[in-house]
């Protein structure tokens, strides 16, 4: 059971999310990506906390409602898939109020008592490969239909989400940034 820090996407943000996994999804035809993410477990990690959180996060909500009031919802552009190890990714294009974002949010999970696991790359999990197969083996379905990227996204909120099965989660508190 993780607890993790996450950009949930809005409506029309989950339909075009949707549709680039579906025409992936499409191309592939179950020949390397087995586990599609589903309509809800679509989300962005800003920064993954603990795998076995504590009953209630010790000064969490108060360094994120600072995090939160220090910053103007971000627009950003998720345009391009890449596959990792071990998932198939939408990433984002560079952006600094994204990564300045990340840095104080990474820097409040540190004061609140959560140790850094590693540094996060802004991306979207779109399938992982069947157990066995690494990610970094298996090709992105090509082609990308051209109409699916580029995406354009807003970061608006700041949820604490835990999973709370294999195929879900719980949204314990959101965080609106700071309107611009």
């Amino acid at each position: 059971m993780s607890l993790f820090l996450a950009w949930m996407p809005d409506g029309a943000t989950l339909e075009q999310l949707c549709a680039l996994r579906d025409g992936l999804r499409a191309r592939d035809a179950g020949a390397s990506w087995k586990a599609w993410r589903k309509d809800a477990q679509l989300h962005m990690t800003l920064r993954h906390l603990c795998d076995d959180p504590p009953a209630a996060p010790t000064g969490l909500r108060t360094a994120i409602d600072a995090v939160a009031a220090n910053h103007a919802d971000i627009t950003m552009q998720f345009d391009r898939v890449e596959a990792w190890a071990p998932a198939l990714v939408t990433r984002t294009s560079p952006n600094d109020a994204l990564a300045a974002l990340l840095k104080d949010i990474d820097s409040a999970a540190i004061a609140s008592g959560y140790p850094r696991m590693g540094t996060q790359t802004p991306h979207l999990t779109l399938a992982y490969p069947p157990r066995g197969i690494r990610g970094n083996a298996l090709a992105v379905p090509a082609p990308v239909d051209p109409g699916l990227l580029p995406i354009a996204a807003r970061i608006r909120n700041i949820s604490v989400v835990q999973t709370v099965t294999v195929l879900g989660y719980r949204q314990l508190a959101s965080w609106s940034l700071r309107q611009a």
